[in-house]
């Protein structure tokens, strides 16, 4: 049972109150993810460290990179116009969590430090080359997404670090993005698969570079390195498609659960593969911020 909620007002006595509570403290912004824990009994803090008091949930443009406060709610940034105008795809990805209720309260920092492998915005800041900004004893770090996601819930976090925000490049000429939910049940329920791929393309359309990503497939948020190289240096072909698909499905290992079979699972990622990375090389044709971006539903 909950003894205390300590209500820090800096990050510094955010981070001093987690050294000093150690495992019988956990930290709650939105409290969507902690909450239910502790109602099923998997979580049984005895204090609360509430972070609703730092200011922490803006949305801005900062030089070359768009800057997703720790505090800010997915129904925030799905309807910020500086994430649709960049990223139009990444702002589909928090209009699709849970239901309306989650997307007022949840926040991006409890998303990410929960290390749940069924999230949707993970996968498409991942395949964006996300940096998440981490305050730890007086000094900020930061922790590219590609390192950050370990194991299932388990994150490069240590025992005293306070998300204080995630950094998504800013975008560029001929580059896009597109974000894929599939779902088997209901709207808010957990994706079968999730899925999302960023390009660089050239003049021809050949992909210079390219980053997949998968989530629901496997115990962590993760990059398909070997549907990655596939793709790059060349155009996207129907037989370099199908080879992606292929690398990206072996690179899976998905459960068997009641949104389907792993071998299905799998196969979706063969036939949605394909769809994604062309949806993301129309988008990066489209050449500038604030074109349409590119998301299968």
């Amino acid at each position: 049972m909950v003894q205390e909620v300590v209500e820090p007002t800096t990050l510094d006595e955010a981070c001093a109150a987690l050294a000093e509570y150690g495992d019988s403290a956990k930290l709650i912004a939105g409290g969507t993810a902690l909450v239910l824990l502790m109602r099923q009994r998997l979580l049984s803090p005895d204090r609360l460290i509430a972070l609703h008091r730092l200011p922490l949930a803006t949305i801005e443009e900062t030089g070359p990179a768009v800057a997703l406060g720790a505090l800010a709610t997915h129904a925030q940034i799905a309807e910020s116009e500086v994430v649709r105008r960049h990223y139009p795809a990444l702002a589909a990805s928090f209009a699709g969590v849970g239901s309306r209720r989650i997307r007022n309260l949840g926040t991006i920092g409890g998303n990410l430090a929960q290390g749940d492998p069924h999230l949707d915005p993970p996968v498409a800041l991942l395949a964006l080359g996300a940096t998440i900004a981490v305050w730890d004893n007086g000094a900020e770090r930061e922790i590219a997404a590609d390192q950050f996601f370990i194991d299932y819930f388990e994150t490069a976090l240590g025992g005293a670090d306070v998300i204080t925000g995630i950094r998504v490049p800013a975008r560029l000429a001929r580059t896009g993005l597109s974000f894929v939910k599939y779902l088997t049940r209901s709207k808010d329920d957990y994706a079968a698969v999730d899925l999302a791929v960023w390009v660089r393309i050239s003049g021809d359309d050949t992909i210079d570079d390219a980053r997949v990503t998968l989530g629901s497939v496997g115990p962590r948020v993760f990059r398909a390195h070997g549907a990655e190289d596939v793709l790059k240096g060349g155009r996207p072909t129907h037989r370099r498609l199908s080879q992606a698909g292929d690398d990206a499905a072996r690179a899976s290992t998905p459960d068997s659960d009641v949104r389907g079979s792993g071998s299905y699972k799998r196969d979706l990622i063969r036939v949605l593969l394909p769809r994604a990375v062309r949806s993301a090389v129309r988008d990066a044709a489209r050449g500038e911020p604030g074109a349409k971006g590119a998301t299968i539903k």
